[in-house]
């Protein structure tokens, strides 16, 4: 047997062996700093479910587990927040319990810091946000060119 291998149980110090590396390769290897709010978490809130002990830490699951209680009969169903009167669809209610109780938003803007307790909000403020009438068709005899509104008109 040759002396020159290796035996498994010795270790090897991979800085003692040279490689070369490129620099794709290094930036590679960093690991990503990731984004960190500056505001500390606090542990979350549990909703109970008005008609059994269970608890839950956000409107959807407390709503999706209300259909344990609720007859398939039944349209509508209570909000199970005490002391409120609303009564909606599952969807509806999860909306509302969002919205009204738990403060939860789970939709961002794309653009700014804004966030929404539905999808709903979310579009109109984007619609409010961004045109929709980017662009326009030139009136101009024979041109009809299409251009970007914010420029102002056709450059013909």
């Amino acid at each position: 047997a040759s002396t020159s291998k290796r035996k498994l149980k010795e270790s090897v110090d991979c800085e003692v062996i040279p490689k070369k590396i490129s620099a794709k390769e290094k930036e590679a290897m960093v690991p990503p700093v990731l984004k960190t709010e500056s505001v500390e978490v606090s542990p979350p809130d549990y909703y109970r479910c008005n008609l059994c002990p269970k608890k839950f830490t956000s409107a959807a699951p407390l709503s999706t587990h209300l259909e344990r209680h609720y007859s398939p009969l039944y349209d509508t169903w209570d909000c199970p927040f005490l002391a409120c009167s609303f009564s909606a669809s599952q969807t509806n209610l999860t909306k509302h319990m969002r919205s009204k109780h738990t403060k939860e938003q789970l939709f961002p803007c794309n653009h700014c810091p804004a966030k929404f307790h539905t999808m709903e909000a979310k579009k109109a403020h984007k619609k409010k946000l961004i045109p929709t009438d980017i662009w326009a068709q030139c009136q101009k005899p024979r041109c009809l060119r299409f251009y970007q509104m914010i420029k102002g008109s056709c450059s013909r």
